[in-house]
């Protein structure tokens, strides 16, 4: 704690003797190494590339999706669209047809896995030939719900109950078996389940695909900055390194600063 204290002192100090009017330029590598006062050798350290596939970097997180082939023109040029959610194909909308989940609660849905083994393996849960999208989503701005294959449970047990009542003829075993592997792979430690639609510009493949700008990160900054501070401090060197990078946070405290 004292540490993120020395560096909100440093960061807070910086915002007063700088400025960094940059629009929403996209950020480059360099500029991300910046941010942490990171050398090109501690970018490519486990706990920095760990924090900014979780988003705690930039905010936005590394994101799969899975779908079938011949849905991946129509996903690059107009995202991914909540309505599908409602297609009696849809895997989910498949997984729940005969539970007691409300139609209401499977509708305009877009899910996003945190691993691409784990988007891999809804694709072959499906039929057809299926690919996995790979994207980069600010979660922190966007609407996220509970994933309804969670039957509005919140943890293993409250599931097993629900499960109970859908498959009486299942032994305890087997729904105990079931609810672990269901909430743990479907819950929010592994999927992010999103309200509405996804914007083309957060995948990779899209040609509308657009980097997270100064803007946007800055942003997240102003939102989330102990959360900020906390993923950066640990791949610099020492306070003074983070502070080589202070521009961007700098201009985000002065962003903040402007609003009424």
């Amino acid at each position: 704690m004292q540490k993120i204290a020395e560096y909100k002192e440093i960061i807070y100090k910086m915002a007063d003797e700088k400025d960094n009017e940059k629009g929403d330029a996209e950020l480059g590598l360099g500029e991300l190494m910046a941010i942490g006062g990171t050398t090109a050798l501690s970018y490519n350290s486990k706990p920095l590339k760990e924090n900014l596939n979780k988003g705690n970097i930039t905010g936005r997180h590394t994101l799969y999706h899975n779908t079938n082939t011949v849905n991946v023109d129509s996903i690059l040029q107009h995202g991914i669209k909540g309505s599908y959610a409602a297609d009696p194909n849809n895997l989910t909308n498949r997984v729940l047809k005969n539970t007691s989940v409300e139609k209401k609660k499977i509708l305009n849905k877009v899910y996003l896995d945190k691993s691409e083994a784990g988007a891999n393996d809804v694709g072959r849960a499906r039929q057809g030939t299926n690919i996995t999208l790979k994207a980069h989503v600010p979660v922190w701005k966007l609407k996220t719900t509970d994933n309804p294959e969670l039957r509005g449970a919140k943890n293993i047990d409250e599931l097993a109950k629900k499960l109970r009542i859908e498959k009486p003829l299942k032994s305890s075993k087997v729904i105990k078996d079931d609810a672990e592997f269901l909430f743990n792979e479907l819950g929010s430690k592994q999927v992010v389940t999103l309200e509405g639609d996804l914007n083309s510009k957060y995948l990779l493949k899209s040609p509308h695909y657009a980097k997270a700008g100064i803007r946007e990160v800055s942003d997240f900054i102003i939102h989330h900055p102990d959360r900020f501070i906390k993923s950066v401090g640990p791949t610099a060197a020492s306070v003074g390194a983070i502070a080589a990078g202070g521009g961007l946070i700098a201009h985000a405290i002065k962003r903040k600063k402007s609003k009424p």
